[in-house]
């Protein structure tokens, strides 16, 4: 089994606990020939994102995982979410914050579990696996886009912004919500068809000026907790 890790690197470097994360996994690949593809320089996040994907597609890789480089992961997770029948799936991690509780840019209405496996509507690029089923659905329903003279497909990009359906937020009536390229891609994935997964039975840790560690399984569990108790 064939699979590309992609890492978009703005400034050519990574963390030094991705690294370790990587090597680690390479050792322990249980017979993939895993293949790290790190980005580097280029400014404009969706196309790095869209050159990594052209690569990985035309490498003929049974799976492409975007991996952040800030991002920190178990081996045994990456390989459980890569031999996974799952086309779309990926690991949760914390953003950076320190506020309490379980903050991340996983989107999801209701706790839809089958097994460790939460269905969710988005999720981000920090950790996720594409299929080959995937790649192939993706680059044939995208257009072809010419960038920096490169013709690449135009799989990740910026949502046009929509108005604001949360009528909590403190925004004037005419703002509009920004759509990120990865939140983005998960709308494309599933107007395809794809159901969008989390495994929450590990948690990557996102590391920056400190790391953040959460366990996202405690998280689920004390969502079901409360569900229970107001039923």
């Amino acid at each position: 089994m064939k699979v590309v890790v992609g890492t978009p690197s703005l400034t050519g470097q990574v963390q030094a606990e991705y690294v370790e994360s990587l090597v680690e996994t390479i050792r322990s690949g249980d017979g993939l020939e895993i293949y790290p593809i790190l980005l580097s320089y280029e400014s404009i996040l969706p196309q790095a994102r869209n050159e990594i994907f052209k690569i990985a597609y035309g490498a003929e890789a049974d799976a492409l995982v975007f991996i952040d480089s800030d991002m920190s992961w178990s081996p045994s997770a990456f390989l459980k979410v890569v031999q996974a029948e799952q086309d779309v799936i990926g690991l949760p991690y914390p953003k950076k914050s320190d506020q309490p509780g379980f903050e991340s840019n996983l989107i999801w209405d209701k706790l839809e579990l089958s097994g460790d496996l939460l269905k969710v509507k988005a999720t981000g690029t920090g950790f996720l696996k594409l299929s080959r089923n995937a790649l192939t659905q993706l680059w044939e329903n995208s257009q072809p886009i010419l960038f920096r003279g490169k013709v690449l497909k135009n799989i990740f990009e910026y949502a046009t912004p929509q108005p604001i359906v949360d009528a909590s937020l403190n925004c004037p009536e005419d703002a509009l919500a920004f759509m990120g390229e990865d939140i983005h891609l998960c709308a494309k994935l599933t107007a395809l068809g794809f159901d969008i997964w989390v495994d929450t039975s590990s948690t990557c840790a996102h590391i920056g000026t400190k790391s953040w560690y959460y366990n996202f399984s405690d998280f689920v569990k004390l969502v079901q907790n409360n569900l229970n108790t107001s039923s």
